[in-house]
């Protein structure tokens, strides 16, 4: 008789999640997925076969050392699947499984110990916490099942909560809150602590900033890539595993917020060579650390086709010098920077704001009790090899792509049409995969966050979650976006939508009209920033439960009507000023209420309801402007905001 294997690893979130850096996110993880990797590799060694998730071609192979082409730069695999044993031989053992992710995992740490703290003198208990927390931390569930689909077992398995981690006492990580850092100090003025961190903090460099004390899996996070290419391993089974070279410089939250802005500076500056040597000669003599990859945005490469050598120098420095993160810091850069700037015609800094897009099939759990397991495999695989290209040609920064999961870091202007097309996408993978995308309600939500780059990204990292599953799935029916902008003060904005109430064929309407918001007088008819600034006024005029106080039965029944808050608006766009100047009074009314329409759709609550494999949609009569606040930040490139 056929046996199902069924394997988990975690904890997911409290391993990825935790991040001080873009980078500690990445790391986070591309490990998570290297693990369930080794897992996967480990189960085809003891003849097993992978039913869910079909893993992206080739990633074993380079597990096994044996990959081709470019290796995997991120996460491609979900942490948890189920593997088919066609029959189960009397041999097979599930304890081997886990014992080959264990020893991964400590093969992995043994390497950044041998490289990293091997030469140091240490304090006494380091060596003992960096033992008890890599030996403890993963919490790994397995079980076997006759049914392929009993999809609740594994579940059941976890819920008997038999792994119990040890106290982590003493000062806690920076990175991962509530475990130790590995000096065993009791405070940041310990003899422990100054003998651990500060050789390591001049040893590091980059990767260590001062009085950032971490705990070993956090460390781990931190340094693997330095000599990930170097691990070699023969674990329990048998089997040996290799690493590979992977990125060392992932681009900082402060450069992904200003890849268009230095895009559009070095536009600006031609072939004019001296400026470019100036802002070199600046940076170098400042000192300013070399620490970002531009080539990882096309915007930015393809430059280093048709400018001079000195581009790929200029643009690798540290973005900090460009913001207004630390003002007392590298003043002459600072200064040369936005003059340069001004003389360009640009902002003198570029907007503080960057998105991060988290992306999650809808009832994957259901479609696996409809549909053959084995289909839904090919279509996941296909979107998952689908993904990098997409995110690479809007200029996003890929952290993990795996199964029907996304997540990634854009510049503020590229991410929504991103997560537009990697919808399409997903429909599209899953039609190859001869499956009816109507029929069967196949569905992608979408959060996207933005957010100022002085917001700790480990809130923003959890807090994204909230948004997708509470916003996007539960509150707006699923298949749907859900959007929040996130300032250092806390959320000044948050609208969500259905993709089917959200899209003009491939394209947002919300980003058209967008394009119509015009902040300086141009030549095109479009909105202003006056018409914006009044639109909350109106829209609790339109509404009596926005207003102070409970609406009266009058204010309930004299309600105006959707024609009535469209002829206001109307009015109040003819009577901007800079459109009065513009075009005859049809093309001006033409223009203000197909604008108008739009806008007022995109400024309702709209929900997605699926009843009996019926899909219906409802709308609100209310307005909200987190809508219309949205189109302005668009518009502004969060400028205003």
């Amino acid at each position: 008789m056929n046996q199902y294997f069924h394997f988990t690893i975690g904890p997911v979130q409290g391993f990825v999640a935790q991040a001080r850096r873009t980078r500690d996110y990445w790391a986070g993880s591309f490990l998570l997925s290297w693990l369930a990797g080794v897992a996967m590799a480990s189960i085809r060694h003891q003849g097993g076969q992978i039913v869910f998730p079909t893993p992206p071609a080739g990633y074993l192979g380079w597990i096994h050392g044996k990959g081709s082409g470019d290796p995997p730069r991120q996460g491609v695999i979900p942490n948890r699947f189920k593997a088919l044993q066609a029959q189960v031989p009397p041999g097979f053992k599930p304890e081997q499984v886990v014992a080959d992710v264990r020893a991964a995992w400590k093969a992995l740490a043994d390497l950044v110990w041998d490289r990293d703290l091997a030469g140091l003198t240490l304090p006494p208990a380091t060596a003992s916490i960096w033992k008890r927390q890599v030996e403890s931390f993963w919490e790994i569930s397995w079980c076997l099942s006759e049914d392929e689909k009993a999809n609740d077992l594994l579940d059941r398995r976890k819920n008997w909560r038999v792994h119990l981690p040890p106290d982590e006492p003493g000062l806690k990580c920076k990175m991962m809150a509530g475990y130790q850092e590995i000096s065993g100090a009791t405070s940041a003025g310990a003899p422990e602590y100054q003998q651990l961190w500060k050789p390591l903090a001049n040893r590091l460099g980059l990767d260590l900033k001062e009085n950032e004390h971490l705990c070993a899996i956090a460390f781990i996070k931190r340094r693997f890539s330095r000599c990930f290419d170097a691990l070699e391993a023969a674990l329990p089974s048998g089997l040996r595993i290799r690493g590979w070279k992977v990125p060392v410089n992932v681009p900082s939250a402060g450069f992904i917020a200003a890849v268009h802005w230095l895009e559009a500076l070095m536009e600006k500056m031609g072939d004019d060579e001296t400026p470019l040597q100036e802002w070199v000669r600046e940076f170098g003599q400042a000192g300013i650390d070399r620490s970002e990859d531009p080539s990882v945005f096309p915007c930015l490469s393809r430059l280093f086709d048709t400018r001079p050598p000195q581009v790929r120098i200029a643009l690798s420095y540290d973005a900090t010098v460009y913001h207004d993160i630390d003002p007392g810091s590298h003043e002459a850069p600072r200064r040369f920077i936005r003059k340069l700037a001004q003389r360009a015609g640009l902002p003198k800094t570029p907007s503080p704001f960057y998105a991060v897009l988290l992306m999650d099939g809808d009832s994957l759990g259901a479609l696996l009790q409809k549909l053959d397991p084995r289909d839904i495999s090919r279509a996941l695989e296909q979107f998952t090899n689908a993904v990098p290209e997409i995110v690479r040609q809007h200029n996003g920064f890929l952290v993990y792509a795996g199964g029907d999961d996304v997540l990634a870091l854009f510049p503020l202007e590229d991410v929504l049409g991103c997560s537009a097309r990697l919808r399409t996408a997903y429909h599209d993978a899953f039609r190859q995969a001869g499956i009816d995308v109507k029929k069967h309600h196949i569905g992608i939500s979408a959060a996207v966050m933005f957010t100022h780059i002085k917001n700790p990204l480990r809130r923003i990292l959890l807090d994204i979650h909230s948004l997708l599953d509470d916003v996007a799935k539960d509150q707006t029916g699923r298949d749907a976006l859900a959007v929040q902008i996130r300032k250092p003060g806390g959320k000044m904005v948050e609208w969500a939508i259905p993709w089917a109430r959200a899209l003009e064929g491939d394209r947002l309407i919300l980003e058209n009209i967008a394009d119509q918001f015009r902040s300086r007088d141009e030549e095109e008819i479009g909105f202003s920033n006056k018409f914006f600034f009044k639109i909350r006024e109106r829209f609790t005029l339109f509404d009596p439960k926005r207003r102070k106080g409970r609406p009266t039965e009058d204010e309930e029944q004299n309600r105006l009507t959707e024609d009535e808050e469209q002829a206001l608006l109307v009015a109040d766009f003819l009577n901007a000023a800079e459109n009065r100047r513009k075009g005859s009074q049809t093309q001006l009314r033409n223009a203000a209420e197909t604008l108008v329409k739009e806008l007022l759709d995109q400024c309702r609550e709209h929900r997605r309801k699926l009843d009996q494999g019926q899909e219906t949609f409802s709308t609100s009569p209310g307005l909200r402007d987190d809508g219309a606040m949205l189109i302005r930040f668009l518009a502004s490139k969060g400028m205003e905001a």
